[in-house]
């Protein structure tokens, strides 16, 4: 089973694209709420730069969230090229190595990217860039991956083979989320004003699609206050 979804085909200020594509997985796609938002400043011809994917192959999960900057071709370009791999590896670097994504050489779009493999409560993780890989239960809300400023490029290839790899370990109970900073930055540029842990953890107990719901319009409408709906969301949530 593959699920992908890429921005480009939804965006529209306002609409959220919920879908649950197999058991305890649900997605969330939006181009956010605001369209004067500083964050349209980085975009190319297309309000929503975001991409998300989701892959069954036996008891194997694969994620991948993708941010894209100046233009739709790097996110999309790489997860429509991870959706054609045609066995789903155990390893995420392996995953990546078989992709063959359109360069878009003319093209200066970048792009976040964060690729995770479960089997089971277990999986492994590869990130470029500040989209996040969290493990919520009803205690606490935790970061699985490192964040930082590194971007991809399609016709870069041999960035994809140095990325930041990770573990992930979801306790009994516990949720994955995979999602681009228009969560955690749904107030542009200002994590402390935006959806935070304890939000994260707040919301924990609803099933995955109800979760995502909740989450996803929580960002749209900001938090204690502050704005929200500033950037594109493209979110995955797992109850393994």
């Amino acid at each position: 089973m593959v699920h992908l979804r890429l921005g480009r085909d939804h965006g529209r200020f306002g609409q959220v694209t919920l879908e649950a594509p197999a058991p305890g997985v649900a997605t969330a796609l939006t181009a956010g709420a605001d369209p004067l938002s500083p964050s349209m400043g980085s975009k190319g011809e297309f309000s929503n730069e975001d991409a998300l994917l989701v892959v069954v192959d036996g008891g194997r999960l694969g994620l991948a969230v993708a941010d894209a900057h100046f233009g739709v071709e790097a996110s999309h370009a790489l997860l429509t090229a991870l959706a054609a791999v045609p066995t789903l590896p155990a390893d995420p670097g392996a995953w990546l190595a078989a992709a063959t994504p359109e360069p878009h050489l003319g093209s200066p779009s970048e792009t976040t990217l964060l690729v995770v493999i479960m089997e089971g409560s277990q999986g492994r993780g590869v990130g470029f860039g500040d989209s996040s890989c969290v493990v919520v239960t009803p205690d606490a809300a935790t970061w699985q991956n490192r964040r930082d400023r590194r971007y991809v490029h399609p016709g870069r290839p041999d960035e994809l083979a140095t990325g930041r790899p990770f573990e992930v370990a979801v306790p009994p109970g516990g949720l994955l989320l995979l999602f681009t900073d228009g969560i955690d930055e749904c107030h542009y540029g200002r994590p402390r004003t935006s959806v935070g842990a304890d939000d994260l953890v707040e919301l924990h107990g609803a099933d995955p699609l109800l979760y995502a719901r909740r989450l996803t319009a929580r960002a749209l409408n900001g938090v204690r206050g502050h704005p929200g709906g500033q950037d594109n969301i493209a979110l995955v949530v797992v109850r393994p």
